[in-house]
């Protein structure tokens, strides 16, 4: 095997062409993600370092000098839109923001981001002092979506508020720039946990309660893509509860169309759930729930859809045990298991111990999944080497109801902000022109252009 040369401080551990499988630099997690060209994965080095890794070059030599680094900020989630990239976490304090960064142009080897802290700020005045008082700001954010409605970019975001005192878990906040405007929805009563972008909706689902250790019921909305707001009456008039046992974060994944699923851990000792969604008229519409029988304990990650393959992978971890299984959903909203599988070690071992994080669809077939392996971050090829796992799935009918009182705006709250950006500075005070809305964005004044659609 031929050796690297290793000039921006990675460390590669293993190098297994033949298994697609890679273990690279220190990692306390990562997000794999499709760029529309290829694969790239965020890995959390430390406390300061982030970088970008493109997982579709492992094979070539200079890979590693052509990674991108990022320091100071905590991305938790990060998505491509054109030719932009749009990156969501955690800064110092740990205090939310957003931004992005394009990835062509002049000098597309180092992407210039653009970071937007979603906080407030008082002015206090003291005789020979200036202080700035943040008094609301939004944190653990960590989902991030973006799409375009007549012209109007739409940045989605799902976090806490923590608003003069008070924390509120699981908003949805939409940011438009193009107004220089955030609105944001939360509820005393529901946590909101994912959102997804469908061909003319956008739906959210939200758990009862805050504690991802308690059996609680689920809340679905949605929301018009066309002409989007957060002040849709659908939001208010389409909030639905089924019987479902979660324990967790959920998750959801588009298929196509106006169709998606729902995945998350049921109480049910050893088992995860996969439901089939679609939106018709307005008006959520399901069938089935499918019950995976996944072994001791399963922690579910993640999932992604390939829309080349029809098939859905779903993301967890056994003990040391990581597992992928993929369902065909050609026939949705009727799914089936069409596999499971671990990775292998050089086409001899499983990888063990190895917690798989994220997944995301290959361009052409297959997955990319990253993941940690004793504290260094893990490339996994699909489709070149694996094990055989064994996974059952059952199929059981079910329906969807209103719940009483979910669907009153006392319920959802809603507050937005449209605030002149200030006159050549950076900070954004709210003791004049904010006082009653609690959130502005950290401007840039950039006028670089966004994206090229």
């Amino acid at each position: 095997m031929k050796k690297l040369t290793l000039t921006l401080a990675l460390v590669l551990m293993a190098f297994f062409a033949s298994a697609q499988i890679y273990e690279l630099e220190n990692s306390t997690f990562s997000v794999s993600r499709n760029s529309g060209n290829g694969n790239v994965v965020y890995t959390q080095k430390n406390d300061s370092i982030g970088n970008f890794v493109f997982a579709d070059i492992l094979d070539n030599n200079t890979v590693f000098e052509k990674r991108r680094t990022i320091k100071k900020f905590h991305i938790t989630d990060f998505t491509y839109s054109g030719d932009t990239i749009y990156v969501t976490g955690d800064y110092n304090g740990g205090k939310g923001f957003y931004g992005w960064a394009k990835t062509t142009g002049s000098n597309p080897t180092r992407w210039k981001f653009h970071m937007h802290l979603i906080q407030n700020y008082i002015a206090a005045h003291r005789p020979g002092h200036y202080d700035t008082i943040v008094t609301a700001y939004f944190k653990n954010l960590k989902r991030i979506k973006v799409f375009h409605d007549a012209g109007v970019r739409h940045i989605l975001l799902v976090g806490d508020c923590y608003n003069f005192g008070t924390t509120h878990p699981g908003c949805l906040l939409d940011v438009v720039s193009e107004t220089d405007s955030i609105n944001y929805a939360y509820s005393l009563v529901e946590n909101i946990d994912d959102v997804e972008v469908l061909d003319d909706y956008v739906v959210t689902v939200s758990r009862k309660g805050f504690n991802d250790t308690l059996v609680e019921g689920l809340y679905h909305r949605v929301l018009n893509k066309s002409g989007f707001s957060l002040g849709d009456n659908l939001f208010d008039n389409y909030a639905y509860s089924h019987d479902l046992n979660v324990i967790g974060h959920t998750r959801l994944k588009k298929i196509d169309n106006n169709n998606y699923v729902l995945l998350y851990k049921s109480d049910l000792a050893g088992i995860y759930s996969i439901v089939p969604f679609s939106v018709n008229n307005g008006i959520l519409q399901v069938a089935n729930r499918y019950d995976i029988s996944a072994g001791t304990a399963p922690a579910v990650k993640d999932m992604a859809y390939s829309a080349s393959s029809h098939k859905l992978a779903v993301l967890h971890n056994n003990d040391s045990t990581g597992i992928v299984a993929e369902f065909n959903c050609a026939n949705f909203p009727t799914i089936a298991l069409s596999r499971a599988y671990s990775p292998l070690n050089n086409n001899t071992n499983t990888l063990s111990p190895m917690e798989l994080q994220s997944v995301d669809y290959r361009p052409n077939s297959g997955f990319c999944i990253s993941g940690n392996q004793g504290g260094y971050l893990t490339i996994w090829r699909t489709e070149v080497c694996d094990i055989t796992q064994s996974l059952t799935m059952e199929s059981t009918s079910i329906n969807i109801t209103i719940p009483e009182g979910a669907t009153t705006r006392a319920k959802i709250k809603q507050r937005n902000v449209a605030c002149e950006p200030p006159a050549g500075g950076f900070l954004l005070y709210n003791d004049n022109i904010c006082n009653d809305q609690p959130f502005s964005p950290f401007i840039d004044n950039s006028e670089e252009k966004e994206e090229a659609e």
